[in-house]
């Protein structure tokens, strides 16, 4: 009779050519957390112990920028959905991130490696991009519209600075930061671009809509 060892449940499968580099977890970026957060969902039960707010670590791609999370941000893990998280008190700057969770940096309740290989993802952070497009335009100012003066909304309804209203400050953030547009990552090299002529809106304009 064949002895099923424990051990071989916690091995990474293979799955060929579909085989994640991080079997064991999966990160995303809540904007519409009660503050701007980044999660880890595993598939084994966390050791809380083994987690500390220094194991994210947090790229601005755009600026070369190396975030603190140590001192930046704020971990905690939720045992029921197997979710850590890392929250940021504070807006994080607009850029292209990429986050990282080292493959010996947490262990699951076993005391192993709670994930197979290091684990990272890419998300990018716009504030005012209420609908996540990449830009802040009309669209965006309407859904701030929609939401004036209202209260227990989230990022995707206007409050963009997470105090739970959508108000002046919303949309003096949606002001500084009308037209603009955060570009993807460039993975390779691209053909030169022709260049655009700059939109004549203001944030006068935008203002002015609201008013």
């Amino acid at each position: 009779m064949d002895v099923l060892n424990f051990g071989d449940l916690l091995k990474p499968v293979d799955m060929g050519a579909y085989e994640r580099s991080a079997p064991f977890g999966d990160g995303a970026f809540r904007f519409d957390s009660p503050s701007p957060s980044v999660s880890v969902t595993f598939c084994l039960g966390l050791n809380p112990a083994s987690l500390s707010a220094s194991d994210l670590v947090l790229t601005n791609l755009s600026t070369g920028q190396l975030i603190d999370s140590a001192a930046a941000a704020v971990a905690s893990y939720d045992a029921t959905s197997r979710t850590a998280s890392w929250s940021f008190p504070a807006l994080l700057p607009d850029g292209n991130y990429r986050a990282s969770l080292g493959a010996g940096s947490v262990n699951n309740t076993f005391g192993q490696s709670a994930l197979g290989a290091d684990l990272t993802f890419d998300f990018f952070v716009l504030a005012a991009d209420a609908n996540r497009d990449r830009k802040v335009d009309i669209n965006d100012l309407a859904i701030l519209a929609a939401n004036w003066n209202g209260s227990g909304k989230v990022f995707s309804q206007g409050d963009f600075n997470y105090d739970g209203r959508v108000d002046a400050i919303d949309l003096g953030i949606l002001s500084t930061r009308w037209q603009q547009v955060m570009s993807a990552p460039i993975a390779a090299a691209q053909p030169i671009a022709l260049a655009t002529r700059t939109p004549a809106r203001s944030a006068t304009r935008v203002i002015s809509l609201i008013t």
